[in-house]
This record gives C-alpha cells, sequence and structure tokens, in this order.
C-alpha cells in the first residue's frame, strides 16, 4: 500500500511539473493572483511583455502595482486601470479587452489581448488567473488591419459614389454635390490614418465629443440607405448632454456600422432604434441599437464579433469585428443580444472622461 501511495504521489508531483513548465514556457503572458489580489505567480512572458522583474511583483497587491507601476507604461493607462480593478470589485466574470503596451526600458512596445477569469478551486480559490495574448506577432493581425481599412471606408465611399453619380444624371446640384465628395474623401482620409495609428502605433487622437452628436451624426449617415429599404430610423429618449473622450472618426465608424448591420438585418419595413443614456452611477455612457428584424439565434451569439464570422451570403464577417476593436479601444464594452420582442440588440458603453 506504501509503495502505491509513492507512486501516486510522485505522479502527482510529476504532473505537477509539467504543468508548471508549460505555463513557464508558454507564448501567453500569465498573472496568478490570490484571493487578495497579491501576485502568487507570473511565467517569464508576462515579466517580458510589461518589462518587470519576478522581485518586483511577486507577493505585492495586483492592485497597488497597477496604480504604481503599471499603468503608466499603458496606452490609455487610466482606463486600462480603471477595466482591471472592477474585475477585482466583482470577481464574478469573464473580462476581454484589448491594450497596448508602450516601448520602454526592458520592454517593447506591444498589443495585447487581456483574457481573464476567477479562479473557483484550489489553494487560490477566490483569486483571478489573468492571461496577456501578443497581438503583435499574430500572422494574421496585418491581414486584419487591412480588412478593417477597406470595411471601415465603406460607408463614406457609398456616399461619395452616390453624391457623384447624382450630379451625373442631374440628381443633385453640382454644387452640393462637389461638397458631399470632399466631405466623404476627407473622411476616407482620416479613417485610414486613425486606425494605421491606432495598430500600428497604439497611438489615436481623442478629443471630447457629445453622445448625442455622435449619434446624429452615425444616423445621417445612413438615412438614404435606410430610405432604399424603407426602414424608418429612431433616435429615442432626452439628448444627453454629456461629453466623452473619443476619437471621432472611429466611433462613427463603429456606430454606423451597427447601425448599417440592423438596417440589413430588417432587409425591408421595419424600425431601427437608437437611445443614448448615462449611467451616473457606473460613470458609463451607453448606446443601445435595437431593430426589428429576426434577430440573433442564441447558438451563435458568441461568435459573432469573431472575424470572418458571418451568416450572410455576401458578408465579409468584419462588421463585428470592427466595431469591438473599435469600442474596446477607448476602454468600452459591446453587448450583444435579444430584446424583449424581436429583433436583436446591441448595446456599446463607453465610460466618462477621467476626472
Amino acid at each position: 500500500m506504501k509503495a502505491e501511495i509513492d507512486d501516486v504521489r510522485a505522479t502527482g508531483a510529476m504532473n505537477e511539473a509539467i504543468v508548471d513548465d508549460a505555463l513557464a514556457n508558454s507564448a501567453v503572458g500569465i498573472f496568478i493572483l490570490d484571493a487578495n489580489f497579491r501576485v502568487v505567480w507570473t511565467n517569464e512572458t508576462l515579466r517580458l511583455y510589461f518589462g518587470l522583474k519576478a522581485a518586483d511583483i511577486h507577493g505585492k497587491d495586483k492592485r497597488e502595482l497597477i496604480r504604481n507601476r503599471i499603468r503608466h507604461i499603458m496606452v490609455w493607462g487610466e482606463e486600462f486601470e480603471q477595466r482591471i480593478l472592477e474585475t477585482y470589485v466583482d470577481n464574478s466574470h469573464v473580462e476581454r479587452f484589448e491594450c497596448c503596451v508602450k516601448s520602454g526600458p526592458g520592454r517593447e512596445r506591444r498589443w495585447l489581448r487581456h483574457w481573464s477569469q476567477p479562479i473557483r478551486s484550489g489553494i487560490y480559490s477566490g483569486g483571478r488567473v489573468e492571461h496577456y495574448i501578443d497581438l503583435s506577432s499574430q500572422p494574421e493581425f496585418e491581414d486584419q488591419l487591412s480588412g478593417e481599412l477597406a470595411h471601415s471606408i465603406r460607408n463614406p465611399l457609398a456616399t461619395l459614389m452616390a453624391a457623384a453619380e447624382g450630379a451625373q444624371i442631374g440628381l443633385f446640384e453640382p454644387g452640393a454635390a462637389i461638397e458631399d465628395i470632399l466631405r466623404s474623401a476627407w473622411r476616407i482620409s482620416a479613417v485610414v490614418t486613425d486606425i494605421l495609428r491606432l495598430v500600428r502605433d497604439g497611438e489615436q487622437t481623442l478629443e471630447p465629443a457629445g453622445v448625442s452628436e455622435l449619434v446624429q451624426e452615425a444616423v445621417d449617415e445612413l438615412l438614404g440607405f435606410a430610405a432604399e429599404r424603407r426602414v424608418s430610423l429612431r433616435i429615442e429618449g432626452k439628448p444627453v448632454s454629456n461629453s466623452i473622450l473619443v476619437n471621432r472618426g472611429l466611433i462613427i465608424v463603429a456606430l454606423s456600422d451597427l447601425i448599417r448591420n440592423a438596417i440589413e438585418a430588417i432587409e425591408h419595413d421595419g424600425t431601427v432604434t437608437i437611445r443614448a443614456e448615462r449611467d451616473a452611477i457606473a460613470k458609463r455612457v451607453r448606446i443601445t441599437i435595437s431593430d426589428s428584424g429576426p434577430g440573433i439565434a442564441a447558438d451563435i451569439l458568441h461568435q459573432v464579433t469573431k472575424p470572418k464570422f458571418t451568416t450572410k451570403v455576401d458578408g465579409t464577417g468584419l462588421e463585428l469585428a470592427v466595431v469591438r476593436r473599435i469600442v474596446e479601444s477607448h476602454f468600452g464594452r459591446l453587448l450583444i443580444g435579444s430584446g424583449n420582442g424581436p429583433g436583436a440588440v446591441v448595446v456599446i458603453e463607453l465610460p466618462d472622461p477621467p476626472e
């Protein structure tokens, strides 16, 4: 019996060593936190990504590390801090978003995908495990960027072409058509510049923008497209007077894509409703887009934001992937589901500006 027990113990120790070795040499950076959110383990990859040393972080309170060491090396450090600390306040869910580490001593500029979840069993039960996946080194990263660029200029390019064709057949006054063409051309140039800067340099130009103003601009861009399909666009609720700090061009791309998707889901004769509201307690703005279309099947809800996933015959599968990247680059959330009635409901949540 003793020999059997010794064999079991030896096997268990060997398995633990194999797991430890696999995690230590993983290409994914890993933080393991105990129930008090102290760092109990990291791997070399994680320390490489953030330019940290084991002696400086092991045994330390992760909240203090974020405030004193990590937030300062992140692009949009305050938003990064807020997003992570929220998971410690409510350690019950899986969190995903993208972030960017600045270049500096002992580290390279790097785009990372954060993925974390609570630890529900074992000696660290009540703690949390955080993964950081290097997006910059993935071969499909540049391919996805190309697709996003092409997709994001679709709406302004369609406006440009409509204005040119309308002037050609005498439908529009030449002067008005030229104004629309120039406006759309500048919009295309700005979107391309913004996305390239965001993905390659980890930077974007942020400016205060009125929430209701952003919604109205996105709606105005698609009035003609909706009219062709006999779909009405309705803005509900009181105007939101608050401003948020955003890259205006990219947020308009995100809103326009969601509204266009809702219109296409209806096909003909229906309504797309857009509502903006501020949650003063959560210090967030919510923009909700709902439609009277067929909705999204429950079995594919978890797939709809993945690049190249589409249910459309001629779809690229980039619409929601583009929107998600833009929203997460603002440390927001994209929520997708079904409402009380028919149709789909998509919510963009964006944080208030830092005080």
